[in-house]
């Protein structure tokens, strides 16, 4: 009896397929995450210069994404973590903190849409 061996996890050729899925996981969480930071400032801020959403991005760096607002000094104090901030009335938006916990509750749905639109490349 003889067995025919298809596919690239039988082959042993999956571990780039897989390393690449989860690579385009990651951005898209990364991508959402920085969408929901834009909209939770943009519905927050009453006037908005653009310099800051202008700042705001998604940076690769060896295999890991990061979502940043460039260094902006006063990003701290827009989020309301900065020592400014008990000394003020204004507290901060927390845009950053609430989208993070809202793609948190997101994530498992955004890796299931990428697993499923290239499950193919298993076969």
């Amino acid at each position: 009896m003889r067995v025919q061996v298809k596919g690239t996890v039988l082959r042993g050729e999956a571990a780039p397929v897989v390393h690449a899925i989860s690579h385009e996981i990651d951005r898209n969480i990364a991508h959402t995450l920085l969408d929901r930071w834009r909209r939770f400032l943009k519905n927050s801020m009453r006037h908005p210069t653009g310099t800051y959403e202008r700042h705001m991005a998604v940076r690769e760096a060896r295999l890991t994404f990061t979502v940043t607002d460039g260094g902006m000094v006063y990003g701290p104090w827009l989020e309301g973590t900065s020592r400014r901030n008990r000394a003020t009335r204004f507290k901060g938006y927390a845009a950053q903190r609430r989208a993070r916990r809202e793609v948190d509750r997101e994530s498992v749905h955004i890796a299931e849409r990428v697993i499923s639109a290239n499950i193919g490349r298993l076969e």
